[in-house]
């Protein structure tokens, strides 16, 4: 019997062993486990800490650009906060012009500056060329109509005034309400949202003095024929006791071209020597902005030629286009393909002029459009309208013209172009001209040379990646 109970004591030490081991084995795995998730913690934390860092730097960017005189350093480290720093990071600029910045900004821990994240973000300045159509007014009269079709983006600080079913293909921005009339059924592609009002500036005259340092500037009623080989010819006979025939410029070094009044000028007569008015044709190769003190007139011919027959028989202009700027076609809207931009901005009112010549001296009232005109601007009307005078009259009912934008439309009230009537027994007579708008898409991070902007445009980012 004891010798069989000294071989159950030698079993017992294996089966002590084999515990021991096992429970090492636990041990260690469990140790193995904690210390890795305490490292995946810790990494999770510090690529957390990173991308915060990070965020905080593109936040930080736009406080300094948005607070008037400061800078911010770029392409340096910047720590945070100013005291016992915990974070830094590095901004650099992929982008600047005057309506949109590309940022990246690469943050970290300072305990852990091995792990670090990388965020861009665009900053988008807020613009009146972001839009095809601003108003700061829409007159009751005035609908847009089933046939009409706005591409681009469209914003109004008053009521929105709709019969039938026009077709907003861009987002629609009213300040007020939106005025139903008959038939009312709308086709708003990307919504219809109530929102601020944005404040018009008050004058141009901030670009005279920009036309005097590096500009071209001029004073009294002044004729542009832009030239597809880049250069003007600019007509303008000054206060009229001299005589001053054409002469070819080189585009303004900063692109810009002020057209001020002389003391005395009539307002009231557009063919006033001596009146701040502009009349402009022919096709654009370059940048250029071109403000009047009164109002601009696109014309359809030749406006630094005197004689109406001589222009017309030099053929049309077909309004302000561009050389070597196409727009292309797409399910909504146009893509513009080149480097051409024109401004135009008057103080009053922009003008499809239709009707009229400089050398209409016994105020005949001839007809000086044609059938269809272009207008490949951004255009502002800062007291007045975008408008055609003679809508009731020119073009004709038989020419069936049609005015094409291409760029983007401000104006402090909506002004008429064309009119549709409609006689007894359904029969149609439309003279003037037909809308057909779409925005310059390339307008929504550049603009035409030092183009005015609202009070209130401060920097706001449009996008994260």
């Amino acid at each position: 019997m004891d010798v069989f109970r000294n071989s159950e004591k030698g079993m017992a030490l294996p089966a002590v062993i084999m515990v021991m081991l096992i429970t090492f084995t636990l041990s260690a795995a469990v140790l193995t486990m904690g210390t890795s998730q305490a490292k995946t913690e810790i990494t999770y934390e510090s690529n957390t800490q990173a991308l915060q860092a990070a965020e905080a730097g593109l936040n930080m960017y736009l406080w300094y650009i948005n607070k008037e005189g400061s800078s911010i350093e770029l392409d340096t480290v910047i720590t945070y906060p100013d005291t016992n720093p915990k974070y830094a990071f590095v901004l650099h600029e992929i982008e600047a012009t005057n309506a949109q910045k590309k940022v990246t900004s690469t943050g970290w821990s300072i305990n852990n500056p091995d792990i670090k994240k990388t965020v861009s973000a665009v900053f988008k300045r807020k613009t009146f060329t972001e839009y095809v159509y601003f108003t700061h007014e829409e007159p009751s009269p005035i609908w847009w109509m089933t046939g009409e079709k706005c591409y681009g983006p469209l914003r109004t600080n008053s009521k929105l005034y709709i019969q039938g079913r026009p077709i907003f293909y861009g987002e629609v921005y009213y300040a007020d309400r939106i005025e139903p009339g008959t038939g009312y059924n709308p086709d708003f592609r990307k919504g219809a949202f109530h929102v601020e009002e944005l404040a018009l500036p008050t004058s141009n005259t901030t670009l005279a003095q920009l036309a005097k340092d590096d500009g071209l500037h001029f004073e009294g009623r002044t004729s542009i024929m832009m030239n597809n080989n880049g250069t003007l010819s600019i007509w303008n006979p000054g206060d009229g006791k001299k005589e001053n025939p054409v002469k070819v410029y080189d585009m303004p070094k900063n692109g810009v071209i002020y057209v001020d009044n002389i003391e005395g000028a009539d307002s009231n007569n557009i063919f006033d020597k001596k009146v701040g008015n502009v009349f402009i044709s022919g096709n654009l190769k370059g940048r250029l902005t071109v403000a009047a003190a009164n109002n601009i007139y696109i014309t359809d011919y030749n406006p630094t030629i005197e004689k109406f027959n001589q222009t017309r028989k030099e053929g049309q202009t077909n309004g302000v286009n561009y050389v070597s700027t196409s727009f292309y076609k797409q399910e909504d809207g146009f893509i513009a393909i080149g480097n051409d931009m024109l401004g135009l901005i008057a103080n009053n009112d922009v003008i499809l002029h239709t009707e009229g010549w400089f050398d209409d001296t016994k105020n005949k009232a001839s007809k000086v459009a044609d059938g269809d005109i272009n207008v490949y601007a951004a255009v502002m009307a800062i007291e007045g309208s975008f408008k055609n005078i003679n809508y009731d009259k020119y073009p004709t009912n038989s020419e069936k013209a049609t005015v094409t934008l291409r760029g983007a439309l401000i104006q402090k009230r909506r002004g008429e172009v064309g009119q549709t009537k409609t006689y007894i027994f359904g029969i149609k007579e439309s003279t003037g001209y037909k809308k057909d708008y779409a925005h310059d898409t390339r307008m929504l991070s550049e603009q035409p040379p030092y183009f005015l902007e609202p009070a209130s445009s401060g920097w706001e980012i449009s996008a994260w990646q």
